[in-house]
């Protein structure tokens, strides 16, 4: 964007004007508005504890006695604990110049690289550039190493508080309009949708880029929450027919929506009735709800799963909600979802943490599964899972099985657990459970799984096992002379090329 095209539109940058005031939900039944209801309250008690919870820190952090003495900067890049090297950090950046400035560039750059270090210099550069943004984006400019690029996005960012047209200019030619993609612009637009969500959207669609534009995107998405103007840019996207992506945009926005509040977010997607961006809209909040009540939005999937938009996200739903489950309340799920249409795909997606809370149910679960190959792929998972912790007992639970589709999976499954905690294997075992295997063709496959565990141990030169397995291989009458040779092959000893 030219400097005259840009400080046109700083001079004429309104709001759009259109406030959620402006929509009217459709009118729903009383049950649907009362789970609406259900769900804000939900979200408020969230709200409400986590705000209790943030109180009660609050004197351990900041002692009634008042702030800590300062450090100096040499004793703060020595400190060990980067949260306390951040907050004496920014005590030192307050009413920064350009020669302390470099003064504390030059002590940084002496460090060693740590994450630390990253920090800081982010922190000093988006500093420097609220004091002297020309010459902080020139010293970030010419510095060494690709990180000096991160620099240059912090300076601009900081630039941008005091001068929006000639920071963003100078960000444009440093980052050939945006193509270069290594040069964040994300942190600059964050600080200009602080001041003008209606401007940083037209400063990122002006950016271009897919990829690069759906991140940039969430730099503005920050703002809008730290500011509660999720509503604007709702307005930006809904009435903007030049946004790109607009549909990945609204699904971020309203993802990002749900995970504050739910009741407006609903009454938007009403707003947009039958617009495809509404499949986007619903997909979102399901997902960010469900990252702050698994629970909540797991019960309300469940209730609309006639709704394909949310029955869709269940597999997601159930997923988030095990990360945040006790074992007791994992069992439950097994009697919600027994008659979902989406029982395989979320199957897929939460079993192994079902099997490391509760083995027991979560085998007893898969064993029902309607679904021949999903239900083999479960039970191979429950057993190879359950081994990690009992290897014992799951092994008990692999004598029961009788498709030779799961035990093949199954027993691959119990060799490779054993493999992963032992770094070796009971070969006289394996081949006794491979053994009970009615099917030759599985048996087989068995066999040469065991095979490729087998190369691995023998990079770690276990000669003992290499030369026991190429006996118990040999010895078997089960296996042609070719199959035989083909997985000895690669177990015996590399012989070195003539010169």
């Amino acid at each position: 964007m030219k400097t005259s095209q840009l400080a046109l539109l700083l001079i004429g940058a309104t709001a759009i004007g259109f406030g959620v005031g402006r929509f009217s939900s459709p009118k729903s039944e009383n049950t649907e508005s009362q789970a609406i209801e259900n769900q804000a309250t939900r979200i408020t008690s969230a709200q409400e504890i986590q705000d209790q919870t943030k109180s009660s820190i609050l004197p351990v952090i900041v002692p009634a006695s008042g702030p800590q003495p300062l450090k100096s900067v040499d004793d703060i890049l020595a400190s060990e604990s980067i949260v306390d090297a951040i907050s004496h950090f920014d005590r030192h950046l307050e009413n920064l110049s350009t020669d302390k400035a470099f003064s504390v560039l030059e002590r940084l750059q002496s460090m060693p690289a740590s994450r630390k270090k990253s920090i800081l210099m982010n922190r000093l550069f988006h500093k420097w550039g609220q004091t002297d943004g020309a010459v902080a984006f020139e010293t970030a400019q010419a510095l060494e190493g690709r990180d000096r690029l991160r620099y240059l996005g912090e300076a601009a960012a900081g630039w941008s508080t005091t001068d929006i047209v000639a920071s963003w200019d100078a960000l444009m030619i440093a980052s050939n309009e945006g193509a270069l993609q290594q040069l964040p612009l994300g942190p600059m637009l964050h600080e200009v949708a602080k001041q003008d969500i209606s401007l940083a959207m037209t400063l990122m669609s002006e950016a271009g880029g897919t990829n690069a534009g759906y991140n940039r995107f969430k730099s503005i998405l920050r703002a809008a929450e730290e500011n509660g103007q999720f509503g604007d840019v709702f307005n930006e996207l809904v009435f903007n027919d030049d946004v790109p992506n607009k549909e990945r945009y609204v699904r971020s926005l309203f993802e990002e929506w749900g995970k504050s509040d739910l009741n407006t977010p609903f009454q938007m997607l009403n707003s947009l009735g039958d617009d495809p961006l509404s499949n986007q809209a619903m997909a979102g909040i399901m997902r960010g709800w469900a990252t702050i009540d698994g629970q909540g939005a797991f019960s309300y999937a469940l209730a609309n799963s006639n709704d394909p938009i949310v029955a869709r996200s269940l597999p997601m739903i159930a997923k988030e909600l095990v990360k945040s489950s006790t074992a007791e309340e994992m069992s439950t799920l097994f009697s919600e979802i027994k008659d979902v249409d989406q029982q395989n795909s979320i199957a897929k997606t939460i079993i192994g943490d079902l099997a490391n809370a509760d083995p027991h149910s979560a085998f007893e679960w898969a064993s029902q599964l309607q679904d021949e190959k999903t239900r083999a792929n479960s039970i191979a998972r429950v057993i190879g899972t359950y081994a990690k912790n009992d290897y014992e007992g799951a092994r008990d639970y692999y004598l029961t099985l009788d498709d030779p589709s799961t035990q093949l999976q199954a027993v691959t499954g119990l060799t490779y657990s054993q493999f992963r905690e032992t770094k070796n294997i009971n070969l006289s075992e394996t081949f006794e459970l491979i053994d009970a295997i009615d099917d030759a063709d599985s048996r087989e496959k068995a066999i040469e799984r065991v095979a490729g565990i087998a190369k691995s141990l023998k990079k770690r030169d276990s000669i003992e096992f290499t030369d026991e397995y190429i006996t118990m291989i040999e010895g078997r009458d089960d296996l042609s002379r070719s199959k035989k040779d083909k997985l000895i092959k690669p177990l015996l000893p590399n012989k070195k090329k003539k010169k």
